[in-house]
């Protein structure tokens, strides 16, 4: 959907969180079908806009804190619990490094790739991120 940048799922947060809404608009949507030819295909093509109630960007975008889009690089990568030396914990595997806006598969999750910016929410990175510049950061 949308060229790729959109999917439909009733899951955030690192597929955590079920959104009761969005699955309620996919079950709303699957109960249509029974009867496909008079609903959907039929005078009830508007059912189909209960789907939009689970549409959910893959997109993810950097933006200050005046909410200005920032490119910064990112690494995106496999997710997994953690990994890495001790001291420095990772949470993705085989990354790769693309600077923002980036695309997110299922199954993956970013970070940032220097510590010149830090993120004013300490939970995963997902669709809008505003970061502010680490005052203790030195090249």
């Amino acid at each position: 959907m949308g060229k790729g940048t959109m999917t439909i799922q009733p899951y955030h947060s690192e597929k955590f969180l079920m959104n009761k809404v969005a699955m309620a608009g996919l079950v709303a949507f699957v109960h249509s079908l029974v009867e496909v030819n008079a609903t959907v295909l039929g005078k009830h093509h508007y059912l189909m806009f209960s789907l939009s109630l689970a549409m959910y960007p893959k997109m993810l975008f950097i933006l200050d804190e005046r909410l200005n889009n920032m490119s910064i690089q990112l690494r995106v990568g496999q997710a997994v619990d953690t990994v890495g030396q001790a001291g420095k914990p990772k949470k993705i595997t085989g990354f790769q490094t693309h600077e923002s806006p980036v695309l997110i598969g299922w199954g993956e999750r970013a970070e940032l790739e220097s510590e010149e910016f830090i993120p004013l929410q300490d939970t995963q990175l997902e669709n809008l991120i505003i970061v502010r510049s680490n005052p203790d950061y030195k090249p």
